[in-house]
């Protein structure tokens, strides 16, 4: 998983490690339902033994997008990594022992996420440390760790565009609240709420106002605070949206 904003300036660079490695599959999956996602999913197929020539070069160019584009937190390269909810408890193992080896022998920074992802079965796993860190986990977690290959319910990004994210599921959407998001790195200050407002779809200009003038002032007044009027991809027409 990797900040949509990013994605363009890695283009060049995922072409050349394709190239570099033919029998790999490594492409920036479309979301054609959604074409301004928040995030967007990098999928990458190959042997075990391909995981070093691939991620080596595949990791400072993730790194790079961060920096580049001012993801703040971010002092140090790190994967969003997305598992099955079934398969992160095989990752995790019997009273967290699993994982716990894995941080101690890749000595990385590997959090999950309890929370799934929007309307899906997949939860975060995030790995952070230097490059050659990374793949050792990487390498273990796919060599050592029983994973299940059965079909489930993946992310889709354009319901990460769509939905609220729930607290603690992680990944690099603006306004997911959460510990170690990935991104921000944001702690939900006390007393921080969620309301969802069900409004009529034809108020909504009102609300937003002529070049969002009326939204980006409420956002002015209130700078802590996220408000967003949520997109409807799959129901243009609604009669009502969700403030």
């Amino acid at each position: 998983l990797v900040p949509n904003k990013i994605v363009s300036g890695m283009m060049t660079g995922l072409n050349s490690i394709q190239s570099s490695n033919p029998n790999a599959v490594i492409k920036v999956m479309e979301v054609s339902d959604c074409p301004q996602p928040e995030e967007s999913i990098l999928k990458v197929e190959c042997n075990l033994g391909d995981i070093y020539p691939i991620f080596s070069q595949l990791i400072p160019l993730v790194y790079e997008g961060l920096k580049t584009n001012d993801i703040k937190s971010v002092r140090e390269p790190e994967l969003v990594v997305l598992f099955s909810s079934q398969n992160m408890g095989h990752i995790i193992g019997k009273g967290g022992h699993k994982i716990s080896h894995i941080r101690k022998s890749a000595s990385c920074f590997v959090k999950a996420f309890p929370n799934k992802l929007q309307n899906s079965e997949e939860r975060v796993l995030l790995v952070r440390a230097p490059v050659d860190n990374i793949i050792s986990c990487l390498s273990e977690l796919y060599s050592t760790v029983e994973l299940d290959t059965e079909p489930y319910n993946m992310f889709n990004p354009a319901d990460g565009a769509d939905m609220p994210r729930e607290f603690n599921v992680g990944g690099y959407q603006e306004n997911a609240e959460g510990v170690e998001t990935g991104s921000t790195g944001k702690k939900p200050r006390a007393g921080r709420i969620n309301i969802r407002l069900l409004i009529p779809n034809k108020v909504v200009g009102g609300i937003i106002g002529k070049g969002g003038e009326n939204i980006k002032s409420v956002r002015s007044s209130c700078p802590s605070a996220t408000i967003k009027v949520l997109e409807s991809p799959d129901c243009p027409h609604a009669e009502e949206r969700v403030l």
